[in-house]
């Protein structure tokens, strides 16, 4: 993990494509940085995201998982964020389900280890809580650490971007709970080859479809076993509606997928 140094305009390209900033032109992107907290970190594929309570964590680019980890060390996959849907990542601390990463003090940034009680940018170290929410980046993946009083506390030289970013924000997590909503539909089934066909047809909106996730975790989140999985994708296969090599997923009869 590293952070991404200098100024918003070295990263607008990557800026431009986030939902957090949709309908916002470059150059108010970079005025509204400008005049707001913000960190942004670099991950590697395996790397668990850090807890800061006082930020939202948006992510950029790539693909972050978030897992359900007990008490006798066992995780399960709990959802995927990435920044086309879903690109703010809960943090919580009330229903005890919270990241337990943090970075150890030698080896925090400069900036951090003299303020962390005072800065909302920095890692909170906390005791851990079971069954203990952690996220991990699943490839490499930038995210945006914004500090909630951006658009939470009116400052008058941005305020109608706070607005914006506010009305963005929003737009974010109804299409989250909209995601959630189509997949309890289809989680709920009563046999794996249903749970199977509902996912596809709802996830698969052009002919291929990239896993985001390994397909230990599409398991856990269908709420079946890894080998049932592969059961029913070899059904699939043989019944002609698909093809899969890899995370890539060929839809071949969208009309039998339906």
């Amino acid at each position: 993990m590293k952070i991404l140094s200098g100024s918003p305009d070295n990263y607008i390209e990557l800026f431009r494509t986030s939902l957090l900033f949709a309908g916002i032109s470059d150059e108010k992107i970079e005025i509204f940085l400008k005049a707001s907290n913000y960190k942004l970190y670099e991950f590697l594929k395996g790397e668990e995201l850090p807890l800061m309570p006082d930020c939202i964590p948006i992510v950029i680019t790539g693909v972050i998982a978030a897992y359900i980890l007990n008490k006798d060390g066992r995780r399960y996959f709990d959802n995927c964020y990435m920044p086309a849907y879903a690109a703010i990542i809960p943090q919580s601390r009330e229903t005890g389900l919270v990241s337990t990463a943090a970075l150890p003090e030698k080896n925090m940034p400069p900036f951090m280890r003299k303020s962390t009680e005072q800065s909302s940018l920095a890692p909170k170290k906390i005791n851990k809580i079971y069954p203990n929410r952690i996220t991990v980046a699943k490839r490499h993946s930038v995210v945006m650490f914004l500090d909630k009083a951006a658009y939470m506390e009116p400052n008058p030289s941005i305020f109608v971007l706070q607005s914006e970013i506010m009305r963005n924000i929003i737009n974010i997590y109804n299409n989250a709970s909209i995601i959630l909503l189509d997949r309890s539909t289809y989680i709920s089934e009563t046999t794996a080859y249903k749970k199977v066909m509902n996912f596809l047809y709802a996830e698969c909106s052009e002919v291929i479809l990239t896993l985001p996730i390994s397909r230990n975790d599409l398991a856990d989140l269908l709420n079946i076993d890894t080998s049932t999985l592969m059961r029913v994708f070899k059904e699939l296969k043989k019944e002609g509606i698909i093809d899969y090599n890899k995370d890539n997923i060929t839809i071949k009869d969208f009309n039998l997928l339906s």
